[in-house]
This record gives C-alpha cells, sequence and structure tokens, in this order.
C-alpha cells in the first residue's frame, strides 16, 4: 500500500514539474520579447531564451537523474549490507553450534575454520571469534592441577648437580602425547589472526591451558596470557611472544628458536632443555627462571637481568650475545666478548655463519 501512495505521488510530482518547465519554456520567452517591434527580432529573441531554457531544464533532469540513481545506489548497498550481515550472522550461529559438537571431531574442525572465514570477512565479529576460541581452548585443554603442582613450584635455589642431570633426563625421555586436533586447530587460527583486527585491549587469554606438542611456529601472541600453561615440547620457532605473560609456564624442551620475549614475563618459567637459539630476551624477566641446559647460542640477552635465573652456566651463555648491561648469576663468568663494540662484532659474526648455509645451521643443530 506504501508503496503505491509512494509511486502516485512521483507521479504527481513529475507531471507538475512538466507543467512548469512547459510554462516557463513558453512565457519568459514571450514576456522577454514582448517589448520588441520588429516581429522577426521578437521571434528570434524568444528561440534564444526558449533554448537557454530547455537547455536549463535538461541540465536540472540529468542531475536529478544522478541524484535519484546516487539514491538508488545507496538504498541497494544499505539492502547489500543487511543481507551480508544476516548471513554472517547465520553462518556464526552454525558455526557456534557445530563447536559444541561432542560426537564428531570433523564437525569441530570445520567449525574452527568457519569461525576463521568469518573474523577475516569481519572485523566486528573478530574480536569475539577469538574469545570464542581461546575460551574453547581452555575449556577443552586445561592444564591438569598435579601437573601445575608439581611443575609451577618455584624455585628459590639451584638443585644439586645429580638432581639437575636426574631432572632434565627425565623431561628430555617423557613422552607427550599428541594435542587434539581441534585444539591445535584453534591455536593455529589464534596465531595466524589479524591482529590489526583486534580490539584495544583485547588479550589472547589461553591461561593455564594444557598445550603439551602443541605447532604455534610464528604465532602472533603479543601480549599473550600463558601463565601456569603447560607448553612442554611446543614448536614455537619464530612466535611472537612480547610482552607475553608466561610467569611459571612449562616450557621444557620446547623449541624457542629465533622466538621474540622483548619485555616478556619468565618468572618462575620452566626452560629446561629449551632450544633458545636466536631468541630475543631483551627486557624479558626472567627471575627464579629455570634454565638447566637450555640453549643459548645466538640468543639475545643485551640488557636482560639474569642475577636470579637458576640452573645458568658460563658455557650456555658462551655463545649468547650479551653487553656490560647484562646481570650474570653469581659464579657465571662474563664472556670477554660481551661489551658493547665486542656485542657488536659477535653479531656479525654469527650472521655471516648464518648466511653461510645448512651446513652451519646442522652443526648448530
Amino acid at each position: 500500500m506504501k508503496a503505491k501512495v509512494a509511486r502516485i505521488i512521483g507521479i504527481v510530482v513529475a507531471a507538475t514539474l512538466i507543467l512548469i518547465a512547459m510554462a516557463l519554456a513558453v512565457l519568459v520567452p514571450w514576456y522577454q520579447a514582448a517589448h520588441i517591434a520588429d516581429d522577426a527580432m521578437r521571434l528570434e529573441r524568444e528561440d534564444n531564451a526558449r533554448r537557454t531554457i530547455l537547455q536549463a531544464i535538461g541540465g536540472l533532469v540529468v542531475l536529478a537523474g544522478v541524484c535519484i540513481a546516487w539514491r538508488r545506489l545507496e538504498v541497494v548497498q544499505e539492502e547489500l549490507r543487511v543481507a551480508r550481515e544476516g548471513q554472517v550472522m547465520e553462518r556464526f550461529s552454525r558455526a557456534i553450534e557445530q563447536l559444541g559438537n561432542k560426537e564428531s571431531l570433523d564437525v569441530r574442525v570445520g567449525a574452527i575454520y568457519a569461525l576463521e572465514r568469518i573474523a577475516r570477512d569481519s572485523r566486528e565479529d573478530h574480536g569475539p571469534i577469538m574469545e570464542i576460541l581461546t575460551a574453547y581452548v581452555r575449556e577443552r585443554a586445561p592444564s591438569p592441577e598435579d601437573e601445575q603442582q608439581a611443575d609451577d613450584a618455584p624455585v628459590f635455589g639451584p638443585p644439586s648437580p645429580m638432581e639437575e642431570i636426574q631432572a632434565v633426563t627425565d623431561i628430555i625421555r617423557e613422552r607427550v602425547p599428541d594435542i587434539e586436533t581441534d585444539i591445535q586447530a584453534a591455536l593455529t587460527v589464534i596465531g595466524r589472526r589479524k591482529t590489526d583486527y583486534d580490539p584495544a585491549g583485547q588479550r589472547i587469554n589461553l591461561i593455564k591451558t594444557g598445550l603439551r606438542g602443541v605447532d604455534l611456529t610464528d604465532a602472533k601472541l603479543q601480549k599473550a596470557i600463558l601463565a601456569g600453561s603447560n607448553l612442554k615440547r611446543a614448536d614455537l620457532k619464530g612466535a611472537e611472544l612480547q610482552d607475553a605473560n608466561l610467569r611459571m609456564a612449562v616450557l621444557h624442551v620446547a623449541d624457542l628458536r629465533r622466538a621474540h620475549f622483548q619485555g616478556a614475563d619468565l618468572l618462575f618459567a620452566h626452560l629446561e632443555a629449551t632450544r633458545l637459539d636466536d631468541a630475543e630476551l631483551r627486557g624479558a624477566k626472567l627471575d627464579d627462571a629455570r634454565l638447566h641446559k637450555a640453549v643459548l647460542v645466538g640468543a639475545d640477552l643485551r640488557g636482560t637481568d639474569l642475577s636470579n635465573a637458576v640452573g645458568l652456566t658460563s658455557k650456555q651463555i658462551r655463545e649468547a650475545k650479551g653487553d656490560r648491561h647484562t646481570k650474570l648469576p653469581p659464579g657465571v663468568e662474563r664472556p670477554d666478548h660481551w661489551t658493547d663494540f665486542g656485542a657488536m662484532i659477535w653479531g656479525l659474526f654469527c650472521r655471516m655463519m648464518r648466511a653461510m648455509g645448512p651446513r652451519f645451521q646442522r652443526t648448530r643443530e
């Protein structure tokens, strides 16, 4: 009914405008030329005036057509936006429903990747989807209380040499079960998300999760909360962990090569037998962190406070990068090349050796 009324009003308005235009085209030229006595000159004057008026009316018609077309385009775009939002909501609801399917692993994995596509398509839904996925991981992969009590207990002094050797040997020999496929899928999506879509103040919250053996290579986990999480034998090569909270995290035998830990909280973290080759640790908090048998070849320790780190030896830091601002535990000797100039020369040497190719990499591994 409303559409019919609008159509009638439009027809009336158009007819009125046409009548006005016709009146202008007839009356205005006649009025302008009425004072001319010569018939030929009067007719020429009327024709010129009429032509000018018709051109002006034509221009107004074209302008009105453009305005109408623009308005129609806006209406179509709005309809498309509403339709797209409806489709996104439908996809979102279906994915959430499938994520809760306890019987089919394939359905859950498909739902996770469906949520990833929605997060990439819709900036508004990115933040909530990341919160859903992190909550899913926390719910389905919690770190067992007995592991937290055994592994996360603060260490206030170094163990005896025999205790250290036995502890590290047990860690290396321990069999780590494979992480569940859906948990790995969710963490993969979180790790490769569009970080520029992250809402201001939002942090990836994976506190006290059981992520043993997880693959988080090159994951974007800046400012992530991983306190108390179990990351034994995890693959975190090249991971972005700047300002992350890894307090009391368990990282036994984890691969942390080329990982970025600038400003990260690693207090009481378990880093026994980890690979920290070429890792960035400038500004990391390492008080009471366990570093027994950790590999620190090429690790950047410049300006880092290691004075309260547990299990660190002179041999471990011999091939690391440090400077006069690096603080070491009592009894650990400062390498001769740990001066500002020496650190620069050592860094250039390490980069040159890495550029030599796979042979150098194999000898280090």
